[in-house]
This record gives C-alpha cells, structure tokens and sequence, in this order.
C-alpha cells in the first residue's frame, strides 16, 4: 500500500550514514568517471547538499532506502534515491518516485529533473520505464532526464506513466 511508504526527514547527526550509504552505492561510478577521494566526497556531500533535502524511506515501518530531492523553481530535482539491496526487486522504487509525483503535483509544480551516470543502465531504464525522457545526452558521463509531471486533457490533470 503506498501509504505503508514514508519519507522520515534526516537528523543532523544522520549524516555519516548518509556518507556511507553514498559510497556504497556510487563509488564504483565515481571512482571510475572522476576517481574517488573520501575526504573531498564528504565535504561535498557535507557541504553541497543540505541535511534537510535528505530522507530516509521507510515502508511498512522498516528503513528501505534513503531520497534526497529539492524543490527548484517550477520542478523538483532528485540528487539520489538508494533502496537498499534486500528490498530491490519489490517495487519500492516505483512506490517511492510515486510519492515524488504526488508531492510535486501537491506542490504545482510541473515536473521532476534528475540526472544519472550514462554506466548506471539499470537507473535509466528505471526511470525512463516510469516516463522519463532523456532532455539531455551531450555530456560524456550523465544524462539528464526529465518527467512532466501534469498533463491537461479537457482541463483535467491526468498522472503520467507511474506503476
């Protein structure tokens, strides 16, 4: 049930987790595009994305994932959603980026931004199976992707292409 799904705000005293989480679930694409430094990749992340755009995914009273989103302008841009391992493979990633939607189209904004390494397939199938399409390939190591997030027929709002 997509109300079993909650995003619980990160505490400040989370953020090592955070890190951790990160490494674990990047640092292949990282260390193979820019090569991976711990101490610059933490004040990055430290520094570069504020504690409160960080969420821990909890479905049926259990940590599943962590989402880190913002709202910017018009859109809300997704920095990175990680399920954990034991939950793939359960449709928690379609449930959690169904909860982007309803957020943002609670929000009235128009759409859903993200970008992903162009090695990370599996992410950008993901997406692009959930509606997304690519606005933007000329960079050698991401891609750009975006969702419209409403869609006017006769005046009506109608949800797009979410499982």
């Amino acid at each position: 049930m997509a109300n079993d799904l909650n995003l619980v705000p990160m505490h400040e005293t989370e953020f090592g987790d955070v890190f951790m989480l990160t490494k674990a679930t990047l640092f292949h694409y990282i260390n193979d595009t820019f090569g991976w430094h711990d101490d610059f990749q933490y004040e990055r992340l430290k520094n570069d994305y504020p504690l409160s755009w960080y969420y821990w995914v909890k479905y049926q009273n259990k940590r599943v994932g962590l989402l880190c989103f913002k709202p910017q302008s018009k859109s809300y841009h997704i920095h990175l959603l990680i399920v954990f391992p034991e939950f793939h493979r359960q449709g928690l990633g379609s449930k959690i980026m169904a909860q982007v939607y309803d957020i943002t189209e609670r929000n009235q904004c128009d759409s859903i931004t993200l970008s992903s390494f162009k090695s990370n397939k599996k992410a950008i199938e993901f997406y692009r199976k959930l509606g997304y399409k690519i606005t933007n390939d000329s960079d050698k190591d991401f891609v750009t992707m975006k969702l419209d997030v409403v869609s006017k027929i006769g005046g009506i709002s109608t949800k797009l292409n979410l499982i």
